[in-house]
């Protein structure tokens, strides 16, 4: 209710930001469909810095702050949220750590997530397999509550899900497998839903 809009905008590469902003002037109705692809940077930035107020950007896996500086609004209203795993952004912002959980408070807190009698080893194990990422826990917390799901099996359908994610070098080189936790739980999460209504998937990639 705070946001007329949040927009999540893959920050990865120069292409990739300009193509999220321009979805985001399109869905905002500042430009037309036609015009989204030739859309200049500038044009972007000053609706941005002038019509930004209710709005949300999540520039999600920024590489550093020289990257990214030039597709940020100078001023305005818009509020901005970075994530990145580089450090080195106190020039642009506040900077929050979000730090991983033990295996002990994972395992407790899917526990209490779940609710269907999970024993703590198995629990924990999950935890300690996701990399003890708050955001993974969560989704894996919530599917086995939606679906009526224990962890152990859930636990052994993440672990062939991995394999899925990652088994292409291509597609996920080995220094990626460390952040393959969170990828791997949303790829389980946007099964059912896709199953449900095949216009999620393309929803759920932007």
């Amino acid at each position: 209710e705070r946001y007329r809009t949040c927009w999540w905008i893959h920050a990865g590469s120069d292409d990739a930001i300009m193509a999220d902003l321009a979805r985001l002037a399109t869905q905002l109705r500042w430009i037309s469909v036609d015009e989204s692809s030739e859309i200049p940077q500038e044009t972007i930035l000053g609706k941005l810095e002038s019509d930004g107020r209710g709005l949300l950007l999540i520039y999600d896996n920024a590489e550093a702050p020289a990257q990214l500086e030039p597709f940020l609004p100078a001023t305005g209203d818009a509020h901005i949220l970075i994530t990145s795993n580089a450090r080195g952004w106190a020039t642009l912002g506040q900077e929050y750590e979000v730090t991983t959980w033990p295996p002990e408070k994972g395992g407790q807190f899917l526990i209490k997530r779940v609710q269907n009698g999970a024993d703590l080893p198995s629990a924990q194990k999950l935890s300690e397999d996701m990399g003890g990422l708050p955001l993974a826990l969560e989704m894996a917390g919530a599917y086995c509550s939606a679906h009526g799901l224990t962890l152990k099996r859930y636990a052994a359908m993440f672990e062939r899900k991995l394999v899925q994610v990652f088994a292409d070098p291509e597609n996920a080189p080995r220094e990626y497998h460390k952040h393959r936790s969170a990828a791997a739980a949303f790829e389980l999460a946007m099964q059912p839903a896709t199953s449900c209504h095949p216009a999620a998937t393309d929803l759920l990639q932007y």
